[in-house]
């Protein structure tokens, strides 16, 4: 019997893969294919992971561990995922931001960035322990209230956003925006604390 020749499916045509890549309804199935090869990789792009976004179903993000990989809740189906590898998750603090991004810190270096834990895309945002606003507060300690942070729109379709952090047991608040260099750091108040349930408007 003549055995068939395996087939090379990393060798498939780039504008192949991307069709496939805009038809995927599933952000599990959207990470499993990022992880085939390289090529796939390459075709699993930001701009063509956008192009399917709105077609994602709700997903909670269970406990973290110390590795890349999370397990997630399907809200639509009510099943948790296997375990998925989250680029740029691994030793770091993982808050969510709405609009399915993450808040990610280093606490040993102050590290900050918004993170799309499906598509890998990061926003680098200004360092908290170089950042001047910052200086007098002990990040050791403090980082350990860091409870919310809230993006007032989704950074994938547009770059005028705000970005607010609570932090130091509601005591704090730090905001940021696109092309700034720093943080802007206030005391919180009633009003801030209520948007953070509500969902935040630009100061």
């Amino acid at each position: 019997m003549v055995k068939k020749a395996a087939r090379d499916w990393s060798g498939l045509p780039h504008e192949m893969l991307v069709e496939i890549v805009t038809r995927i309804p599933a952000a599990e199935d959207f990470t499993a294919f990022r992880g085939v090869c390289t090529s796939w990789r390459a075709a699993a792009s930001k701009d063509n992971y956008g192009k399917s976004f709105s077609r994602i179903p709700p997903l909670l993000m269970l406990a973290e561990n110390a590795g890349d990989e999370r397990e997630f809740y399907n809200l639509s189906s009510r099943k948790i995922t296997m375990g998925l590898s989250v680029p740029g998750a691994k030793g770091k603090l993982l808050i969510e931001a709405r609009f399915g991004w993450l808040f990610t810190v280093v606490v040993s270096s102050g590290e900050v960035n918004l993170l799309n834990p499906f598509s890998g895309a990061q926003i680098p945002l200004p360092n908290f322990k170089t950042c001047p606003e910052f200086r007098d507060i002990d990040w050791n300690s403090r980082l350990l209230f860091m409870n919310r942070a809230i993006l007032s729109a989704n950074p994938w379709y547009t770059s005028d956003f705000t970005l607010m952090i609570i932090f130091g047991s509601t005591r704090y608040l730090g905001f940021w925006r696109p092309n700034n260099l720093s943080w802007t750091r206030t005391k919180s108040s009633p009003l801030y604390c209520a948007l953070a349930g509500a969902g935040l408007k630009s100061p």
